[in-house]
């Protein structure tokens, strides 16, 4: 007889998983090779309701087997359901259940009553989205960055030589090894501190921030003995070696600001016994609990025999336990309007996790959720619990953190478990997906979606150490001098980036513990507590976490979407995640196997016409469906998937050139424009590339650097207007009303206020709350600066019209960023990552690369992405439909930003700056979804890694190359990609092309020769500055990057564009066919 029953497949359980209260569940199962005469029972346990019995109704199904169905409502009040079946006919009676392992799915046959499947009856609780979306680091605060005032903080710390208890050691030596002083009791007699302060977590929020984090979980942070500071002192102060309350406060609030919110660790099962409450060595002056019952304190705890044995946690003397059904204890934790957990969220935290969720009681943590949304209704509150947290029983009793009036998620466990045993060779794929999915099954899923995803703690030893297969049986001291030796490391950190993908791929919200990321090697603690590696940090790890952050970043539905799992034989587990839409996924694939490539056989997602390796940036063929991978050994694919390729901006075969307004013979919009038209149109030119037609700014004349990106720059187009079509000028203002009237206004102030940057304007100007009174006063003003953006751009469309009637089109150039003192960070502040004062928190810029060694730091105000996103891209929607009526092509410049962006903090030089998270193929498929197919080329120089490449596959736009950078791969770059390229001589930002054949000793007549060998290239379009086309030398440079004077200076003479050339010129254009 063959009986079947999947709790986790919608044929026999509908919905699947849990479910909100009152819900109707539809259970099925099949039996056959069985007796017509077979009935089935469903015996159901709800908590409210003890057991029920319901039969089930029978159908015979074609193939003769039976299939029973019942419909049950669960429980109106939140809790845990139980079903098993039971089969009875032909004098036999079956049960079947749950299997061995409790896991849920599969069931099988049990001759007594069996385990039963589960269902979770939960009360619908919406766990806020700040959290849902971040990725969570994790810092144990006395080993992540000191500050310049360490040493005065450690100094507050001490207590004196008359303090009782553990001494107090303070390590000079960052990079030392963490250790424990203990007697022959193994009781710790000195505490080791490194110095670590929350100043100097405020001071790295740039680096973590590349890492991802949109929150911090902090280790304990009050007052204590310990360095650990899970033995409160003081519940209302910050530890002195930390900080003040000051510091927490700015500490709080500067990140935030970056999109980074606190969650505090509340440890209030127990205190520490050199505290004010308990006061066991009396070093506090008011009487603790230890000083008997006129303490307020003393019913806090529980003695047994006063005052030398009293509950503690875990039998630790340090760690006294208290009793939470304390009114008063109660009162100080979370009911109070000062209380502890109401304070400390007031001060800036945003959420609190529990320590030891088991030891505290239900309504205590109910308590402590009615506080925290109390106060802040986007506060939260996790748990660490090591079981499945749905079914957790603990000093027997089932527990309710997931039910829906307790935690919003808890640690995840279970997944680090389940994971880090497959990834060890401990237990099959399967067995790991099958835990995994027992998860998904038991938890709601808003909790589930909100476990909090750690592969490293500080409670178990370092990741990569683990990973490492290091030696059984060391000693203490060996374990202090054990390092993986290279061979163990490298397999060591090949399967960290196998784990660490399925943990950012999987639902829940990832952890980093710091120094993970970083290459941090330890065992149990204190050895898994040391200090961040500054300035030794592993830089392929790094990369590999910043990849990481970035796809949750990028894709929205690797936090909310659906998702499943799958395993192929023993070594091989897919995750796949889905949009809502189902029109995209990514599917994680990962190979544990040390040794041998594993192939296998992907059915991908239904409807799935393009396949794309995320890891590689490379486009995968299917067949029918079907992706044949061989998998090589500690190996991953992360695959992106939709119904079809991208679509590909066409582009004609063409040449163009680059010379923009300024380099004119006149430097204006004046009759010269046309004429150069005119030479371009003779010399076989069908493109015009102009660099950024906004004003400049004043310091070094850029266009690149503009104090309004919408604007144009009247300097290359006096106004000479005697009258102005009046419906046509109210047409322009409507047109351009995002940015028109603003613009004029900070134009009319900053004359006003004597060219001061507006960060320095009068408090209601510069916040913007007195403009009435200015658009009043200077109304005439205000106009005549509109008028002058009206008569520039209609003489440039003036322009644009005659080049396209020539059959030339014009590429216009958008500038990343913006100017620190402009009309659009004055207009729109929450649009950029800004301080308090209007200045930029840190400044745009690239590391050292080929334009310049030593970095540059441009020093433009960074976008703050997340706030850009709430109103779907607005202020660039505004921005590129403007450009798409200006130019018939446009230039993305810096298009590797939107991927990641470099950000030079303040007072730092650009060997300091930190890659952060991009805005990513989102951002694209926003502005496609509002504006349509978009005429987009993308300036893609620069250090290039495959997340970039693939935001650029994923765009369909072509990128670029430079012959002066790139001459060998222009050379052997493959025909059909180099017919998706744009070949240029050089930028504005490099020598001339005959400037750096001198400098590489190349005879004059090279330049032509190397125009003429990009000509015949299959690249789609070749574009030459008009310097290279005239052969002049550096002297007639464009612009040196990190120099600010003398740069864009540069200007054409008319005797320049002669006939001869241009028939030159038109004849390489004409015999290489563009």
């Amino acid at each position: 007889m063959k009986i079947y029953h999947n709790s986790q497949l919608p044929e026999y359980r509908t919905p699947s998983g849990a479910v909100p209260c009152g819900s109707s569940v539809r259970l099925s199962i099949k039996a056959a090779d069985c007796g017509a005469d077979y009935t089935c029972e469903l015996n159901l346990w709800q908590e409210d309701c003890g057991d029920l019995r319901f039969p089930m109704e029978k159908q015979i199904m074609d193939d003769g087997s039976l299939c029973f169905t019942v419909c049950v409502n669960v429980t109106q009040t939140p809790s845990l359901c139980w079903y098993y079946f039971l089969l009875k006919g032909s004098g036999q009676q079956i049960y079947y259940g749950n299997n061995s392992r409790h896991l849920g799915g599969e069931g099988q046959i049990w001759d007594q009553i069996p385990p039963a499947f589960q269902i979770t009856a939960y009360q619908p609780a919406a766990v806020p989205d700040w959290y849902k979306s971040s990725v969570v680091y994790q810092i144990f605060p006395d080993r992540f960055a000191r500050s310049e005032d360490w040493m005065q903080r450690q100094a507050a710390a001490d207590n004196g030589p008359d303090w009782k208890g553990p001494a107090r050691v303070v390590l000079q030596n960052w990079n030392d090894t963490p250790f424990y002083t203990k007697n022959s009791r193994g009781e710790i007699t000195r505490w080791a501190f490194f110095g670590g302060t929350l100043e100097g977590i405020r001071e790295h929020l740039f680096y973590l921030k590349s890492m991802g984090a949109g929150a911090i979980y902090l280790n304990p942070i009050f007052s204590a003995a310990s360095n650990h500071k899970y033995d409160t002192a003081d519940y209302q102060q910050i530890d002195p070696s930390f900080g003040t309350d000051e510091d927490f406060r700015r500490l709080a609030s500067d990140a935030k600001r970056l999109g980074i919110r606190l969650i505090l660790d509340g440890v209030f099962n127990h205190t520490g016994a050199d505290s004010i409450y308990f006061n066991r060595y009396g070093n506090y002056p008011d009487p603790g609990a230890c000083q008997g019952d006129d303490s307020p304190y003393y019913k806090w705890f529980r003695f047994s025999r006063f005052p030398d044995q009293y509950q503690c946690w875990w039998g630790v003397e340090d760690l006294p336990d208290v009793e939470e059904q304390n009114p008063d204890y109660q009162k100080f934790i979370y009911e109070g309007e000062d209380s502890v957990v109401r304070r400390w969220l007031r001060e800036g935290a945003s959420g609190w996790r529990l320590d030891v969720a088991d030891e505290l009681p239900d309504s205590f943590i109910q308590g402590i959720r009615g506080a925290i949304r109390q106060t802040n209704r986007e506060g939260l509150l996790l748990g660490e619990v090591w079981e499945d947290a749905s079914n957790k029983v603990s000093y027997g009793i089932h527990r309710r953190y997931l039910l829906g009036n307790e935690l919003d998620g808890v640690m995840n466990y279970p997944m680090r478990e389940a994971l880090l045993s497959f990834m060890l060779g401990k237990q099959s794929a399967d067995d790991a997906v099958r835990q995994l999915r027992s998860l998904a099954e038991n938890y709601p899923p808003e909790n589930f979606y909100s476990c909090l995803n750690l592969i490293g703690s500080h409670d178990r030893p370092r990741i990569l150490t683990l990973l490492g297969d290091p030696p059984p049986n060391l000693t203490d001291p060996e374990k202090e001098e054990y390092r993986l030796p290279e061979d163990k490391l490298r397999l060591a950190k090949n399967r960290l980036k196998v784990l660490s993908l399925l943990q950012f791929i999987l639902p829940g919200v990832p952890c980093i513990y710091y120094g993970d990321e970083a290459g941090l090697q330890g065992f149990d603690d204190p050895l898994n507590r040391g200090t961040y590696p500054w300035g030794r940090e592993d830089s392929e790890l790094l990369a590999h976490y910043r990849m990481l952050a970035g796809l949750r970043k990028q894709y929205p539905f690797l936090v909310s979407g659906g998702f499943s799992l799958q395993s192929y034989g023993e070594h091989v587990i897919l995750c796949e995640r889905r949009a809502d839409s189902r029109e995209e996924q990514i599917l994680a694939v990962v190979n544990r196997h040390l040794f041998g490539n594993v192939s296998v056989e992907v059915e991908l997602p239904q409807g799935a016409g393009w396949v794309f390796d995320l890891i590689t940036a490379e486009p995968l063929s299917s067949n029918d469906g079907t992706l044949f991978l061989d998998l090589p050994p500690l190996s991953a694919k992360l695959l992106y998937c939709r119904k079809k390729a991208p679509a590909e901006l066409p582009l004609p075969r063409a040449a163009g050139v680059l010379c923009h307004v300024s380099s004119l013979p006149s430097g204006r919009l004046d009759e010269t424009a046309q004429q150069f038209i005119d030479f371009l149109e003779a010399a076989g030119q069908r493109l015009w590339q102009v660099l950024p037609l906004n004003p400049t700014d004043k310091e070094g004349n850029s266009p690149y650097s503009s104090p309004a990106v919408f604007a144009g720059n009247t300097e290359l187009c006096h106004p000479e207007y005697k009258s102005i079509d009046s419906e046509e000028y109210r047409a322009f203002c409507r047109e351009e009303s995002f940015w028109l009237n603003d613009f004029a206004l900070y134009t009319v102030l900053k004359l006003q206020f004597d060219d001061l940057p507006w960060q320095k304007w009068p408090e209601e100007e510069r916040n913007r709350r007195n403009l009435d009174y200015w658009k009043k006063a200077k109304s005439a003003d205000l106009e005549e600066i509109k008028k002058q953006q009206f008569f520039f751009w209609k003489r440039w469309q003036q322009v644009k019209s005659y080049a396209n009637k020539k059959g030339i089109s014009i590429i216009g150039d958008l500038p990343l960023y913006v100017g620190i003192d402009s009309a659009d960070t004055w207009s729109h502040p929450e649009y950029f990552l800004l301080g308090e004062d209007g200045f930029p928190l840190a400044g745009a810029g690239v590391p050292p690369d080929y334009f310049n060694e030593n970095g540059q730091n441009w020093g433009n105000p960074l976008y703050d992405w997340d706030s850009m996103k709430k109103d779907g891209y607005l202020w660039w929607t505004e921005r590129i439909s403007q450009a798409i009526r200006r130019f018939d092509y446009v230039r993305i410049d810096h298009f590797r930003s939107f991927s990641a962006f470099y950000a030079i903090p303040q007072g730092k030089t650009a060997r300091e700056g930190y890659w952060l998270p991009g805005a990513g193929h989102e951002f694209f498929e926003t502005l496609t979804e509002k504006l349509g197919p978009l005429p987009f080329l993308a300036e893609d120089l620069g250090l290039l890694d495959p997340q970039v490449r693939s935001l650029l596959a994923l765009s369909g736009y072509p990128g670029m190359l430079v012959y002066q950078f790139s001459e060998e791969e222009m050379r052997h770059l493959p025909k059909d990609i180099a017919e998706r390229k744009i070949f240029y001589t050089g930028t504005h930002d490099n020598q001339t092309l005959a400037g750096w054949c001198e400098e590489h000793s190349l005879s004059p007549d090279s330049t032509e020769t190397i125009i003429r060998e990009l000509y015949e290239s299959p690249a789609a379009w070749v574009i030459t500055p008009l310097q290279d086309l005239l052969g002049l030398g550096n002297e007639a440079r464009m612009n040196i990057p990190g120099q600010t004077k003398g740069n864009w200076k540069w200007r054409a003479e008319a005797s320049h564009l002669t006939t001869d050339l241009a028939k030159r010129v038109a004849s390489w254009a004409a015999d290489s066919c563009r």
